[in-house]
């Protein structure tokens, strides 16, 4: 599923593709995802105006308008990218938004995304009972967020409801990075674990944002590149295992991450 990275590439893609231009048309070609609006209300609201703006929260990207914010959620294999029209679409499109000469073109292969509409992007962040973005807290609000929720600490750090926009691979790869197992329980991790989580948290979000927004490979040396069962621990070689926890498939290298559990 698209995370905090994924979605703040998109939102570079939306800023360098979509911004002040404005937009013919817009084409729903699948009226499952549109959630609360249809294609005759996404055409009022769009249709011969312009984006001027982006903001992202978490896993959620919003393309501002005079009229309002038009609101996108990924789903499990979900993107933005700019194409050509019609005849150029990527697979899956889901919704085409069309400009003079180009568009752009959202798409889920899955059909998990949503597209939505609202006036207010604080009050959206409400209505769907989201915490606040993962990236835009300080240390202090982050950690007591975390460390006072009960159970396992990869479970605490996808609740979108404490922290929007970490998910399945990237809490892996915060916790393999911060050296501690994703089964560990919230309540016996200490000061200096929850410091070494946030610090972890603040340099891969930010770094794999920048990789991914110029198209290029996440680092060998991180987890997420090896998130096989059976491949090698990029640090000691060991094996990396597949763990059920929390009702996803985690994975984790169990000679560098200590399991704390009392």
């Amino acid at each position: 599923m698209p995370e905090l990275p994924d979605v703040a590439a998109f939102g570079r893609t939306a800023r360098e593709n979509g911004l002040n231009r404005t937009i013919e048309y817009v084409d729903l070609l699948e009226t499952s995802i549109a959630e609360g609006v249809s294609e005759k209300t996404l055409n009022d609201q769009l249709k011969g105006h312009q984006f001027t703006d982006t903001r992202q929260h978490g896993k959620h990207l919003l393309l501002r308008t005079t009229e309002g914010w038009l609101a996108l959620h990924f789903g499990m294999s979900g993107s933005l990218a700019p194409c050509g029209g019609k005849d150029d679409m990527p697979r899956h499109t889901r919704m085409l938004i069309r400009f003079q000469k180009d568009a752009l073109a959202f798409t889920s292969q899955r059909k998990l995304g949503k597209i939505e509409w609202t006036r207010n992007p604080d009050e959206f962040v409400r209505e769907k009972g989201l915490g606040p973005d993962a990236l835009r807290v300080d240390k202090k609000t982050f950690i007591d967020r975390l460390k006072d929720r009960k159970g396992m600490v990869k479970t605490a750090l996808m609740n979108q409801k404490v922290l929007a926009g970490i998910g399945n691979e990237y809490s892996d790869e915060i916790l393999y990075q911060a050296g501690i197992h994703p089964k560990s329980k919230t309540g016996a991790l200490t000061k200096n674990d929850w410091e070494k989580i946030y610090r972890k948290a603040h340099d891969i979000l930010p770094e794999a944002e920048d990789l991914l927004a110029k198209g290029k490979s996440l680092p060998e040396a991180w987890l997420i590149s090896h998130r096989k069962k059976g491949e090698s621990c990029p640090s000691c070689g060991g094996e990396v295992k597949k763990e059920k926890i929390g009702g996803r498939g985690g994975f984790l290298c169990p000679k560098c991450q200590k399991l704390k559990d009392s």
